[in-house]
């Protein structure tokens, strides 16, 4: 793209430049593999700069059509998918989970969250309580359910956690929802937030009122009048697609930094359908398949081929439901993820406060992100879209994200 097709868009070719130089040095810092960054403005064209390689023992290089997991930006997708049969009236955001999962009625609240579980004393016993607010989809959409993660969680739900060995006890998507709907939450629905498994529950209640499996609900709905032609749970088995290998942080005999594969992400696992799909972050895409996704959001629903959601849908997902005392938030475990000045609306964290940020950004841009450093965010005042893959981890170990951000935002003109 030349400079005048830059400019065209929106940006100043010589600060664009210094995007390009952040990106270069990135991947020789040996940060990441590959980069590829897409932005989008309110025209039909889109920028794509692809820096380093999808395999460094294949010297493959990564491109806009290059396959990625996205681990939760996976969360975005099935919040859309929610909205679309709340759009249809078959369901409300209010409506209690118990609906369609009757359990959520038996189960039980860790009511002393910093006991540390080990029963020694009486101070260090857990104690339960059983559920008393009802949990509704809105609950799910926002993390506030008392639903965690294994790796976030409290002690003694942690240890609740490995004991039910959950990810080898479940064959199916629903298995997998009643299996967590059995485990004690973290606080009662409504009055915390926990970033967690209620994407993967909602997931499901996606299978319960549209009739039919999740990935086939997606593929009908959203990816095929989106145009996505590379974005599932798998994908169909293709040897020209070019899969990213996953890396992680290593040194070297001598010390020094170094990117290592990391088999456990075999490239050609991702031609073979799971046994769940996880609502939560089990997605893989192309950028140029999720830019699309992106594109329709910023375009208040509209796809290239026809409407996928309505405007008041998008305003719905990108509202703040966090009260104040939920609020500074994170992902936990000490992840250096940006959420200060962020609430939190449907899977999205959103702006409230662009006075915490050291550009010029609007009261409103929302976005989310994936472990795998997989970076989404939309700010609909400046008509931008952007979207950043990679492929290691562990997540946010760098600040790519803002870092990135910044030097976006200093190089628009308008």
């Amino acid at each position: 793209m030349s400079d005048y097709e830059i400019r065209q868009l929106g940006f100043s070719p010589d600060k664009f430049q210094e995007i390009e130089a952040y990106l270069q040095a990135t991947i020789d810092k040996k940060r990441a593999s590959g980069i590829v960054l897409c932005l989008a403005r309110e025209t039909d064209d889109i920028i794509y700069r692809s820096v380093g390689l999808s395999s460094i023992e294949d010297k493959l290089a990564c491109t806009p059509q290059t396959l990625y997991r996205i681990a939760s930006l996976t969360k975005p997708v099935i919040t859309v998918a929610l909205m679309m049969l709340l759009e249809k009236g078959l369901c409300a955001v209010d409506d209690p989970v118990e609906k369609w999962l009757p359990e959520v009625r038996e189960m039980q609240v860790l009511s002393n969250p910093q006991t540390t579980g080990d029963d020694t004393s009486e101070q260090s016993k857990a104690i339960f309580e059983p559920i008393k607010e009802v949990m509704t989809l809105k609950h799910l959409l926002n993390h506030t359910s008392g639903l965690c993660y294994d790796f976030n969680a409290p002690t003694k739900i942690k240890q609740e956690y490995s004991r039910s060995r959950i990810y080898e006890a479940c064959e199916t998507t629903a298995d997998f929802a009643h299996k967590l709907l059995q485990l004690p939450l973290a606080f009662q629905p409504g009055s915390g937030y926990f970033y967690g498994f209620s994407t993967d529950v909602l997931g499901h209640i996606v299978e319960l009122i549209s009739g039919q499996p999740l990935d086939e609900y997606l593929q009908q709905h959203l990816f095929e009048p989106l145009n996505m032609v590379n974005s599932g749970f798998s994908v169909a088995h293709d040897e020209t697609l070019q899969v990213a290998s996953m890396y992680g942080a290593s040194t070297n005999e001598e010390g020094q930094h170094q990117l290592k594969l990391l088999e456990a992400y075999a490239s050609n696992a991702v031609f073979n359908a799971p046994k769940i799909f996880s609502g939560g972050g089990g997605m893989l895409s192309t950028p140029d398949d999720y830019m699309k996704f992106l594109r329709m959001l910023m375009n208040g629903g509209l796809g290239s081929k026809s409407a996928i959601l309505q405007e008041n849908s998008i305003e719905m997902m990108t509202k703040n439901y966090l009260q104040a005392n939920q609020m500074p938030y994170n992902i936990g475990c000490g992840i250096n993820y940006d959420t200060e000045g962020y609430g939190f609306g449907f899977n999205l964290k959103v702006l409230l406060n662009p006075r915490t940020k050291d550009y010029v950004v609007s009261e409103g841009e929302y976005g989310w992100a994936g472990s795998t450093n997989t970076y989404a965010w939309i700010d609909s005042r400046r008509d931008l879209a952007v979207a950043v893959f990679s492929q290691y981890v562990p997540f946010a170990c760098y600040p790519l994200e803002q870092e990135l951000k910044k030097l976006i935002y200093d190089a628009m003109v308008y």
